[in-house]
This record gives structure tokens, C-alpha cells and sequence, in this order.
């Protein structure tokens, strides 16, 4: 018997029990409503069933032209859902007192503007930005918008902020600039103020008041103001942590694990990581670790404990699956006993480790590897990939059974694409694997089609921009379709004049990116690189007067806009002005670098000057610690630019593995010297090189050290084919008994190594039969 009224009027309407709780249970506030209840209960319920069906239209013209608020507000709803707004936002705005959903003429221009500006309906921010626009009128909005650029951002760094959080442009000039001076009152600079409310947008939102006391919580637990700095500018969000959460999470990795403060320091993302979920069950596994003596006395840096899961399960897992690890699998059984089989090495199942991390960490750890494993294989026996392309691709990508990878090759095999251009398509855009084929990729190719696309252009255009498949809406693939065929066409025939004129000279931000793109076609930047700008969000070519600035600029510094590093020049030049440049400059100056230096770095990889000041120093100290003095730190930077972008974290485990595999310290660092990319290599793809070379075929540490540029080289194009034919003569016994060096063998074009090892022979049957072995699958060519 219900005794609630509510309950009781509503189920005396014909509500059975179960629609009674789905209803109320999906929008709780009807409790609340008096007169109005039978009201808003019967359009949640209209809202839910339509929900099921996906037929909107019957409830929306249900509803009456003409009336009252209410009326409007449940009309506006309709609206809002027929867009693909969810139910959980629809159902707050139906039972809350917003005003933006209760008007009519307004409403449809707001909905109209927000929907031109490209928000997707689906996602938290298009209400938000709604409520902005129809609370905010033009006016109000552009003044908001000239707060911001007095204090230094660009237009387009407003909207951008805008994209990612609207309530931005609603906070009052007197908050945004009372923000802005405390955050420089901390001790920030101007540039990495702006930098701060880039990166964690709601710093704006944030109090004074809240700031001044983030500082206090700091500097009560023993940070100085300088490291405070510091943490902020490296993850902006420390403004917004509680005093409760810093202390309690700054107390138990100081007092219980003994890390100094030093280490918050370096890495401070630590205070928005979880205690019950990562902190204290990874920390359990160091501390158990320790117990058994088995990290020695040093404590591991928090970096490796607290980063990447895969990391921590490397490093301290699977790193101790000897016969002393398997002591603590089996939870309490003797170390001795066990110490009897040191010889043997055990294969560790992750969810074995259950008194270390949840059962849900450990499925995560196994579902894992096994969907990476799977997904490699796949991509390597269904389209041909190579190993190596299959595994840069599994960065992006990770599934564990085939039914919806085969779903959509399937699909594109029946649209008339090629193997070859579905390899292309996956390497370029590998997330298609994972769309659903019959609700997602099937119904853009048949739109594309109903558009009068015939099949060769089809499958031409879509393997050359597989992006395409990626835009949601119909309208925004028409245009980037047909700007891309047209791009094509002129490409074949050199002719861009008829489309560059073909576009409005005026417009929107999406004209622009169309008219500048093509500008930098007609410069010579390629295809590949053309279509990537067309189809992101890339700032600098959806500008007009400063894109035109910057790209005269990087021009004139002598970039060629056939490479990649031409693109990145322009995006450096466009986003940073001459101060901050000259700031940039003057960090590697007092760091020993000469300016031609800097300028010679720059050009070789633009984004040198793109890192921020702490990141330079950081990387420049890392160098130094692993053994390298300041000298050898400049020239290694100056062979290798892109080190600089490297991790404390990366650097590390590059150095553990290289030990881990029998190089000493020293070795390492020659190495280094020699061929500084060593520092960037994968754990993985270090060991499998070196164990073929070492343990396959016999050279030694020693030749490796001698020659580190052989862990750079792949494996299956070059190392393995050159040493099949080595292996060959070696069985022969035509090169003695002693092993060619690693030099004369890998160091060397494709060419001398033929002269020298194959075609030297007067035998034609043996050139033949070494020529065979040197290129299954492998063109000829010079490296």
C-alpha cells in the first residue's frame, strides 16, 4: 500500500509499478512538483518511450502551438531531444527554472548559433553554451571578449577557451582580472598565467579567496612559494585541489613512504590521482617489496610507482617474476623453500597479483595485453601489415575479437576498396576498426553515394583522407568531401586557380582554413600533411591576416613546405610571439647554447622553441644526471633535438633497460654521444634488437656499443634480411670462422653490402640463391 500521495495519484492515473519506478527513478525531481506533477510525469514518460523508439515527431507535435511557459519549455525539450541531447541533461532542464528553454523566438536563435558554432549536443557543453548565448547578448559577449584580449590572449585563444568550457565568457571583468593579478601575485609570469588558464580552464572560476588559501595549504606542509610556482606550471589544476585532499595525500607518501617534498615537486599530477584506487595499493607493492630486500635501500622515484600502469607492472611486476617474486604470488609461502629453483623463470599472470591491486586494476592489466596482442596479429594477417606498422598503430587502437574489425572491412571490400587502400585507410585512420559498420561507416558511404559519388572517386578520395569517416555530421562531410575532390582534381591537373577563386573571400573560420590550406598546397606542402590541417582543429590555418603574417615569416627563415617541419614551424611562429621567442632563446643561452645554436636546433625540429622553460631545464638536469657534462649535454641536444620533449620518466627507463640487458653506465652514455635517438627507443624494441644481434648472431655487447645507430634500423627490412644472407655463407663456409664486423655488415647502404657480401661471387646459382634470401618482400634500395 503506498502511502505517499504522489505515489497514490499517480498510479490512480494508470501508472503500473514498474513504469511508476523507471520514471521516477530517471528523474527523481517530480517528487517535488505539486500542481504541475501529472504534467511533467507524462511528457518524462512521452520523452522515455519515444526515447525507445527513436520517433520524436509525434511527441514534439503534440504538444500545443500557442501557450504558456510551461508549454514552451516542454516544446523546447523535444527540440532539444531530437538533436541527440541526453535524457539525464534533458530531464534537469525540464524540471529546473532555467529561463533558456522556457522562451520561443529567442530560443530558436540561441539553439541556431550554438549548433553553428559546432558543439556537439551530446556532450555537457552544448547546454552550457546555450545558456551563455541566451542569457548574453552580442554586445555583452564581444566585451567579455576584449577583457580577455587586455590581458594578453588572442581571439583565438578565447574561443578556444570558450570550446572547452563556455562559462568563461559569463564571469565578470572584475573576477576575470582579479584572477588573473593573484595568480601573477604567486609569482607567475604574464605568458604562463595565460598558459595556466589554458590548461585548466576553471582557474577562472576559482576564488581569490580559494587561491590564497591553495597557497597557504602548500606552504603549510613545507613547499616554498618558488615550488609552488613550479607545480602549478606544470599542472595547473593544483589551484583547485582541496586543502583536506593535498595533506592527506602529501602526508602519507611523506611520513609513510619517506618521499621527499623534492618529488611532489617534479610531479605534482600526483595530488589528482586517487588514494584508494592507485596511491595506496601501488604503494603497497613497493612497500611489500621492500620488506623481502628485494629494490635494495633506495626508495624508486615516485614517477615510476605513480605513472603509467604499464610502467609500474614493468618495472615491479614483471621485472620480479624470478622464482622470489612467485614467493609473494603464492601469498605466505616460504622464501626459502623457493630459493631451491632459482634457475627457473615463471610466465605471471597479472590477476595473481590480488593482494596488490583490485580485481579490477588486474582484468584491466590482462584484458590489456591480451587485446593487444590480438589486435597486432590481426592487423598483421588481415591487411598484410607489417609487425612493426601494426604495433605504432596499436597506440591508437586496441580490440580483442575480430567480429567488428570484419564487420567493417567487409563493408568497405563491397564499396569497391581495394586491400591496398583499406591498409592505407587503417594505418591512417585505425579508430575505423572500431565503428560501428552498419550505424556508423555504412550509412556515410551510402549518403556520399546518394550524392552522386561514383565508386572509383569514392574509394580514391576516402583512402587518401580517411579522417572523412570521422565527421559526425552530414553538412560537414559534404564540404570536406568536396573540397577534397577538388583539391585532388587540381592536383592532377595543377590547376588551383579555379578553386582557390571557387571560395568566398569573406566568411568563417571553416573558409579560411579551406582558402589557407589551399595557399599551402599551391606552396608544395604534400597531400598527407594538407588533409591532417583540413580535417583538425589546427589553429593557425583557421585565421586570416596573422596566418598570412606567420606564413611569410617561416618563408623567409628557409623552410621547405615540402616537409613536415614546415607545418610545425608555422604552428610555433603562429602561436608564440617575438618575446616569447626571444625568452625561449635566452633559456638555451643560459643553458651554453650559441643563438646560431638555437637557430640551427630550431630548424631542424621547430617545436624546440615550443617547450616551456621548465621543461628545457628539466630535460638539460636529466641529461646531466645519467653522467654526461654540460658540454657533451649541448652537442647531444644539437645532434638529437627531439630529445629535448623527452621525459625525466622516459629517460629513466632507458637507462634501466640498457643495464637490464648487460650494458654498463658508461656504455650507455657512449652510446649516447654517438647516437643520441638511443634515448627515444622503446623498451621493447631495445631488447629484441639486441638479443637478435647478441644472442642469434654472436657479436658482442661490445660491437653494439661500438655501433648504437644498429638499434635504430628495422629489423624486418634491413637487420634480419642482411644477417639471413651472413648466416648463409657463414653455413657455407665461405667467410672463415671468424664473424664479419657489425659494421661491414648493417652500417652500410644496401648497395656496398650487396657488392661486398653477394655479387663478389663468381657462382651465379649462389647470387641468385643469396639474392633470394636477402629480398622476400623487400625492395632493393639504398638506406
Amino acid at each position: 500500500m503506498l502511502r505517499n500521495p504522489k505515489l497514490r495519484s499517480l498510479q490512480s492515473r494508470g501508472a503500473s509499478t514498474s513504469e511508476l519506478t523507471e520514471i521516477l527513478s530517471k528523474v527523481p525531481k517530480i517528487f517535488g512538483k505539486d500542481r504541475s506533477l501529472s504534467v511533467y510525469y507524462d511528457f518524462v514518460k512521452e520523452i522515455i518511450e519515444a526515447d525507445k523508439s527513436s520517433k520524436f515527431e509525434k511527441l514534439c507535435h503534440s504538444l500545443p502551438q500557442e501557450g504558456s511557459k510551461q508549454g514552451n519549455k516542454m516544446r523546447n525539450v523535444s527540440v532539444l531531444r531530437e538533436l541527440g541531447v541526453p535524457q539525464e541533461r534533458l530531464f534537469s532542464l525540464l524540471t529546473c527554472q532555467s529561463n533558456v528553454v522556457c522562451g520561443k523566438e529567442k530560443f530558436g536563435e540561441s539553439i541556431k548559433k550554438v549548433v553553428k558554432m559546432g558543439f556537439d549536443p551530446t556532450t555537457s557543453k552544448f547546454v552550457q553554451a546555450l545558456k551563455v548565448v541566451h542569457e548574453m547578448s552580442d554586445k555583452a559577449v564581444e566585451e567579455r571578449v576584449n577583457v580577455y584580449k587586455r590581458l594578453g590572449f588572442g581571439v583565438e585563444d578565447v574561443w578556444a577557451i570558450f570550446k572547452k568550457y563556455p562559462p568563461v565568457l559569463t564571469f565578470t571583468e572584475e573576477k576575470i582580472t582579479n584572477n588573473f593579478e593573484t595568480m601573477k601575485r604567486c609569482g607567475l609570469l604574464e605568458d604562463e598565467v595565460r598558459a595556466v588558464v589554458k590548461n585548466f580552464l576553471q582557474c577562472i572560476c576559482v576564488s581569490e579567496q580559494k587561491i590564497e588559501n591553495s597557497i597557504e595549504t602548500f606552504l603549510g606542509l613545507g613547499f616554498s612559494r618558488e615550488e609552488f610556482v613550479m607545480m602549478v606550471q606544470r599542472v595547473s589544476s593544483c589551484f583547485g585541489y582541496s586543502a583536506e585532499s593535498v595533506k592527506k595525500k602529501t602526508e602519507f607518501l611523506v611520513k609513510n613512504m619517506n618521499w621527499p617534498l623534492q618529488a611532489f615537486v617534479s610531479n605534482p599530477q600526483v595530488f589528482g590521482l586517487s588514494m584508494e584506487k592507485r596511491i595506496v595499493p601501488r604503494c603497497n607493492v613497493i612497500k611489500a617489496l621492500m620488506s623481502k630486500r628485494l629494490l635494495g635501500t633506495k626508495l624508486p622515484a615516485m614517477s615510476s610507482v605513480l605513472g603509467l600502469s604499464s610502467t609500474f607492472f614493468r618495472l615491479f611486476l614483471l621485472h620480479f617474476c624470478s622464482i622470489v617474486m612467485y614467493s609473494l604470488i603464492l601469498h605466505g609461502r616460504r622464501l626459502l623453500e623457493l630459493q631451491k629453483c632459482r634457475n627457473f623463470r615463471f610466465v605471471v599472470n597479472p590477476s595473481a597479483f590480488s593482494n596488490f591491486f583490485s580485481s579490477a586494476a588486474d582484468l584491466s592489466l590482462k584484458d590489456g595485453r591480451k587485446g593487444k596482442t590480438f589486435t597486432v596479429s590481426y592487423l598483421v594477417d588481415s591487411l598484410g601489415l607489417t609487425t612493426k606498422l601494426a604495433e605504432s598503430i596499436l597506440k591508437k587502437v586496441s580490440f580483442e575479437n575480430k567480429g567488428n574489425p570484419d564487420s567493417v572491412l567487409k563493408l568497405l571490400r563491397s564499396h569497391g576498396f581495394t586491400d591496398s587502400q583499406i591498409s592505407s585507410i587503417i594505418t591512417a585512420y585505425p579508430r575505423l576498426l572500431v565503428a560501428d559498420a552498419e550505424k556508423s561507416v555504412g550509412p556515410k558511404l551510402k549518403f556520399l553515394q546518394s550524392r552522386g559519388a561514383s565508386s572509383s572517386e569514392l574509394t580514391e578520395i576516402l583512402s587518401k583522407v580517411p579522417k572523412i569517416f570521422g565527421i559526425k555530421k552530414d553538412k560537414a562531410i559534404s564540404v570536406y568531401y568536396d573540397f577534397v575532390k577538388e583539391i585532388i582534381e587540381a592536383d592532377k591537373s595543377n590547376n588551383y586557380e579555379k578553386v582557390f577563386h571557387s571560395l568566398p573571400q569573406e566568411g568563417s573560420a571553416q573558409e579560411n582554413k579551406m582558402r589557407n590550406v589551399l595557399v599551402l598546397r599551391e606552396l608544395g606542402v604534400p597531400q598527407r600533411l594538407l588533409f591532417h590541417l583540413l580535417t583538425s582543429n589546427f589553429q593557425p590555418v583557421c585565421g586570416k591576416e596573422k596566418f598570412q603574417e606567420s606564413l611569410k615569416k617561416v618563408l623567409e627563415m628557409g623552410f621547405d613546405p615540402t616537409t613536415p617541419n614546415f607545418v610545425d614551424a608555422l604552428t610555433v611562429v603562429y602561436g608564440f610571439s617575438e618575446k616569447t621567442i626571444e625568452e625561449r632563446f635566452n633559456v638555451y643561452k643560459r643553458l651554453g647554447f650559441e643563438v646560431r645554436d638555437v637557430w640551427e636546433m630550431f630548424k631542424k625540429w621547430p617545436i624546440t622553441l615550443k617547450l616551456s622553460e621548465n621543461m628545457i631545464t628539466r630535460m638539460f638536469e636529466s641529461l646531466k644526471k645519467c653522467g654526461l657534462l654540460e658540454d657533451e649535454v649541448c652537442t647531444v641536444l644539437k645532434k638529437f633535438p627531439p630529445c629535448i620533449g623527452y621525459s625525466e620518466h622516459n629517460i629513466t627507463n632507458t637507462i634501466e633497460t640498457f643495464l637490464v640487458i648487460g650494458f654498463s653506465r658508461d656504455e650507455f652514455l657512449i652510446m649516447v654521444k654517438r647516437f643520441p635517438p638511443c634515448i627515444g627507443y622503446s623498451a621493447e624494441a631495445v631488447k629484441k634488437k639486441t638479443e637478435f644481434l647478441v644472442k642469434t648472431m654472436n657479436w658482442s655487447l661490445k660491437a653494439v656499443v661500438s655501433n648504437p645507430a644498429v638499434i635504430g634500423y628495422s629489423l624486418e627490412k634491413r637487420t634480419v634480411p642482411r644477417c639471413n644472407v651472413i648466416k648463409a655463407l657463414v653455413s657455407k663456409g665461405l667467410l672463415g670462422s671468424e664473424l664479419p664486423k657489425m659494421s661491414s655488415v648493417l652500417v652500410c647502404t644496401d648497395e656496398v653490402f650487396l657488392n661486398r657480401f653477394v655479387r663478389k661471387h663468381d657462382d651465379k646459382e649462389l647470387v641468385a640463391e643469396l639474392m633470394a634470401i636477402f629480398t622476400p618482400g623487400k625492395e632493393e634500395k639504398n638506406r
